[in-house]
């Protein structure tokens, strides 16, 4: 433990209580977790934070200097950033048919999914147990699409509380956070109320913790083992294997990454997919910090370029206003607002692979949603003539 990562400690509780911005929240209230319970894990547990942080030949700096470099630059180029729409859904009693059409495909979805994963919330259940489809993950987005789209429809609403509930039973706590997390910022103007969201990302944190310890009831008790530490083991790997990359190997992973920010990363040449390369190398829990994948493709240099980019990307869907005439536009940006904010967990701890791809996929099919609507409206006006 060095002087410095008690005063960033400390800094970032500050941000994350003072902050209002949800993104700016969550890297905060990340990054605490992290040190408290990767680099202050002997101190503060007595334990380490996994029996395998010892097989390293490279230290845990590499992970350490990434996610402050990360941080303080995507902080300085977000600065005195305001959200400047705020959602209004219409009442929530109000359904009309459009929700209904749109409620089909997430009915559909809710009992497939209740049924198939049922109760794994049991101390048997690892991250690398259960079968996790991609498209489980697509469907998300066009939730979200289907709730902004329906101006926040309470039937939508409840379907997508029904999903995140079943992705609870089957202790998957990520999936069901973003589902969470995007609910409170349409229907509630989540990212308004600085002192509330506080509260309940703190409230949904200790949650994910508990579930954490009961999904890890069978590993060693001897070490202080949560998501935080698994997936600073990924990365640490991540860290290990890229010291032997070539400048060729690195370009590859680097145009992989910014390719699968626009399609399908299954679509990728195992030569390019560098989150493939990791699993089929490498024997990692999962994830990995979203500073590290850059960091292997390009050092330091690269993690503060994809720091830089993330924020003007942050910035441009925060320069967002209803303008009369352009609701499609408008709410289809909102969407890839809303899909940014709720993932960032996933991108930020699990892969490169979704920063902009996810939004982009939300601002489509939100777009193709109220065009629908639009031309549906036409032709029955028109009919009635």
């Amino acid at each position: 433990m060095q002087l410095y990562d008690v005063l960033i400690c400390a800094l970032f509780a500050f941000l994350f209580f003072g902050e209002r911005d949800l993104v700016k929240k969550q890297i905060a209230l990340y990054l605490l977790a992290f040190i408290v319970f990767v680099v202050f894990s002997q101190l503060l547990f007595g334990r380490q934070y996994s029996p395998r942080q010892g097989g390293f030949y490279v230290g845990i700096e590499y992970v350490k200097f990434s996610l402050y470099l990360y941080a303080a630059v995507f902080y300085l180029f977000t600065r005195k950033l305001k959200n400047t729409l705020i959602f209004n859904p219409k009442p929530l009693g109000r359904i009309d048919g459009f929700d209904i059409i749109l409620s089909a495909p997430i009915v559909a979805f809710v009992i497939y999914y209740a049924s198939v994963k049922g109760y794994r919330l049991d101390g048997s259940f690892m991250d690398y147990v259960g079968h996790r489809s991609v498209w489980v993950d697509y469907f998300f987005v066009y939730v979200v699409a289907s709730l902004v789209s329906s101006r926040g429809s309470l039937l939508i609403a409840s379907l997508a509380a029904a999903i995140a509930f079943a992705h609870l039973l089957a202790g998957e706590r990520m999936r069901a956070f973003v589902y969470i997390l995007s609910l409170l910022i349409v229907l509630f103007n989540f990212g308004q109320r600085k002192n509330l969201s506080s509260i309940l990302l703190l409230f949904g944190f200790v949650v994910a913790t508990f579930i954490g310890q009961i999904r890890h009831d069978n590993v060693n008790d001897n070490y202080n083992i949560t998501h935080f530490g698994s997936v600073t083991i990924s990365s640490l790997s991540l860290v290990e294997a890229s010291l032997n990359f070539d400048i060729y190997q690195r370009l590859k992973f680097f145009i992989g990454i910014v390719v699968a920010n626009i399609i399908p990363s299954s679509m990728l040449g195992t030569d390019m997919n560098i989150r493939a390369f990791l699993f089929e190398n490498r024997n990692i829990p999962g994830g990995g910090w979203f500073p590290v994948w850059a960091y292997a493709v390009a050092g330091y240099y690269g993690v503060a370029l994809s720091a830089f980019f993330s924020a003007i990307f942050y910035r441009f869907l925060n320069t967002l206003k209803m303008v009369s005439g352009r609701e499609k536009t408008n709410l289809a940006k909102y969407t890839m607002l809303v899909i940014f904010v709720a993932t960032l967990p996933r991108w930020f701890m699990y892969t490169p692979y979704q920063i902009i791809k996810m939004p982009v996929y939300g601002f489509v099919v939100c777009y193709l949603l109220l065009a629908v609507k639009e031309a549906a409206l036409h032709f029955r006006v028109s009919s009635q003539r």
